[in-house]
Order: structure tokens, then sequence, then C-alpha cells
């Protein structure tokens, strides 16, 4: 399924069994020897959802079946993850306010935070006085 990240050539992963995707992690972890691999080199390599890598690496690690191999979640992975979800729009938003709350040369005043809070906490409750959903314009648009 596609998200609203879709320009930027993000997928959600391919949908396969999950023992599937155990084997060919494994065998991934078999090819990568000794060292350090990170959970989004994984996902991207085999093209699985962060979701599903974290778990099966984890249950691997616990298992003592991928010894030698460190996994890392980093950061720059939960990012990746989280912009081949549904919520990659709150998080790009979310990215700018924060952005610009650090080098902005001017930054927001509180009126501005304030109406940002707000128009936030109306867009969670679903207040179409605040905003038009993305479905509803896509539908407008004939998208």
């Amino acid at each position: 399924m596609e998200t609203a990240c879709a320009e930027l050539r993000y997928t959600s992963g391919r949908d396969i069994p999950r023992e599937q995707a155990k084997e060919e992690i494994k065998a991934l972890f078999a090819s990568k020897g000794d060292g350090l691999i990170y959970a989004g080199d994984i996902m991207e390599a085999l093209d699985l959802r962060y979701e599903l890598v974290a778990d099966i690496c984890q249950e691997l690690e616990r298992a003592g079946e991928i010894q030698g191999v460190k996994v890392e979640y980093d950061i720059h992975t939960k990012v990746t993850a989280l912009l081949k979800t549904g919520e990659a729009d709150l998080l790009r938003r979310l990215v700018d306010i924060l952005f610009e709350r650090h080098y902005d040369p001017e930054p927001l005043s509180p009126k501005e935070l304030a109406a940002i809070k707000e128009a936030d906490e109306a867009s969670r409750r679903g207040d179409k006085d605040y905003f038009i959903p993305w479905e509803e314009v896509k539908k407008e648009l004939g998208l």
C-alpha cells in the first residue's frame, strides 16, 4: 500500500509470510558475516516493513541465531520506517516545526506557537473547521 510519501519512493514493504521473512533475514545475516548491520539496511535490502524486521531480528538475537552481527535500530532507521506509514505527513510537519524552532532566524512567536498547537489538536480531533482531510482533497481533485 502506497502512503503519502509515495513521491519519496518509500513503500510499505513486501507483504510476505513471517517465516519467509525470517528465512530471508537469516540468509542476509549469513552473507554479512561479523560486524554491524542496521535494521534499515535489512529493510531496504529485502523490501520489508520495519516492524517485521525489528521483531524478527530481536527474536533471532534472543535465540542466538544471529550471533556476531549487531543489529542497530538507529534514529535514521526509525524515521525511515515511519515515513512508510500513514503517519508520514504528521512526522514531516513535526520535523518542520522542530527544525524551524532551532534554525529559523526569526523564531515563531508565542501567538504563532499557540495557533499551531490549537490546529494540531483540532486535527487530532478531526475538526474540519481547521483542515480538509487528505482523502477529501483527493476526492475533490479526482485522484
